[in-house]
């Protein structure tokens, strides 16, 4: 990771809209300190405590 990156995953299902509009809400972004960059993708391997969260690829 580089100085000044970071990351974060989210709940499964949230990617779209509703979590774009939470990001662009963030005091951060909206004083321009920050800017989010959101990436969809699929849980395929998780811990076996998470089995219930994974996911399967779309065909």
């Amino acid at each position: 990771m580089t100085a000044g990156a970071g990351g974060a995953s989210g709940p499964a299902g949230a990617a779209g809209g509703p979590i774009e509009k939470i990001a662009a809400a963030d005091p951060f972004a909206v004083e321009g300190v920050c800017a989010y960059r959101i990436t969809e993708f699929y849980a395929t391997k998780t811990a076996t405590e998470l089995a219930s969260y994974r996911e399967q690829l779309p065909s």
